[in-house]
């Protein structure tokens, strides 16, 4: 519970560092009054909608996928299970604690088995990378139109796009070519010289697990035959109902900006965020998002912004979901548990 709490405090302090830096920021360079607050409270009322809805469609994905292998989880229970691994993504690196908690919650309710319940969770998470990929071609198109070509990033941000093609596309071989995924990992694995055997036998221990649910997930999509096109349709309104928040959220400040524009610099923030290594990508997420929105917005309307965007997809997870979450820790004791899995 202590470990549990201090990544909670982390992740917090980290985020408000970065938004308290670029308030400092726009108060040094344009003065106290130049700070804007004038919001248009129609649009906070659309986004509390849009964020739940977020939550019925993961809860809906989740549904279908579940049923399918007899599963049977009620839907509300889904979303509650969402909104606690949403909290444990905000506050572990890499947001790796949300799938481990989603696993551990779901296998747990009837004790279904936990390699299957990690395969079939992953299916979504390849779906997701299909629609990367989708979305980066699309975009790379319909950038050259765009006004954004006309900012001094606009061959930067195309660059950007082109990169997270080329990797999704690599990530997703990987994935259809599972057996190459453990191949190279025992390769790298090998060039530690000084790792001692029994951590080397550790590590490919969980090589190998991982292996096994990447191949049962691959297998397990063949069998979702039709539904796979519905879970790709809900996928399609996953992600421009959440690409919609920065515009949305644009709006409400009362500034013109083109909807498109808006939701590729939210792309990108969400694919780079995946890799930062604080607790839920605090602090790091923070200035990433100020750095691509700065020019859209200007900086008079930064902090406000990030600081909104923030709450509808980090600190409301962080007080629901830590709501949601006490009573599952205090029965699973040690958090460590749900990592080993």
């Amino acid at each position: 519970m202590k470990s549990l709490t201090k990544n909670i405090r982390n992740a917090l302090i980290f985020s408000l560092i970065v938004i308290l830096t670029i308030f400092l920021i726009t108060i040094y360079k344009n003065g106290i009054n130049s700070i804007k607050f004038d919001l248009n409270y129609n649009y906070i009322l659309i986004l509390i909608a849009v964020v739940i809805f977020l939550w019925v469609i993961e809860a809906l994905r989740l549904k279908i996928i579940l049923n399918t292998f007899d599963y049977q989880i009620p839907f509300l229970s889904l979303i509650y299970i969402h909104l606690i691994s949403l909290f444990f993504s905000a506050i572990t690196p890499f947001g790796l604690g949300g799938f481990a908690m989603k696993v551990y919650l779901i296998s747990k309710r009837k004790s279904y088995d936990v390699g299957g319940v990690s395969a079939l969770i992953t299916i979504i998470y390849v779906i997701n990378i299909i629609f990367t990929i989708i979305i980066s071609i699309f975009s790379i198109i319909f950038l050259k139109r765009s006004d954004l070509m006309e900012m001094f990033y606009g061959r930067l941000i195309n660059s950007i796009v082109i990169f997270i093609l080329i990797l999704s596309l690599l990530v997703f071989f990987l994935i259809i070519n599972h057996e190459a995924i453990r191949n190279i990992s025992i390769k790298i694995l090998n060039l530690f010289k000084k790792l001692s055997e029994e951590k080397k036998e550790k590590i490919l221990n969980t090589i190998n697990k991982n292996y096994e649910r990447y191949k049962n997930t691959i297998l397990s999509m063949g069998k979702l035959k039709w539904k796979l096109i519905f879970l790709f349709l809900l996928t399609i309104l996953y992600w421009v109902t959440l690409l919609s928040i920065s515009p949305i959220l644009i709006a409400s400040l009362n500034i013109k900006t083109s909807f498109f524009n808006a939701s590729i610099l939210q792309f990108i923030y969400h694919f780079f965020v995946g890799w930062a290594f604080t607790p839920g990508g605090s602090g790091i997420s923070e200035a990433i998002y100020s750095s691509l929105f700065l020019n859209l917005v200007g900086l008079s309307n930064l902090t406000v912004l990030t600081f909104l965007f923030k709450f509808f997809t980090y600190y409301i997870y962080i007080l629901i979901g830590g709501i949601l979450s006490v009573n599952e820790v205090k029965k699973i004791g040690d958090i460590n548990k749900i990592y080993d899995q």
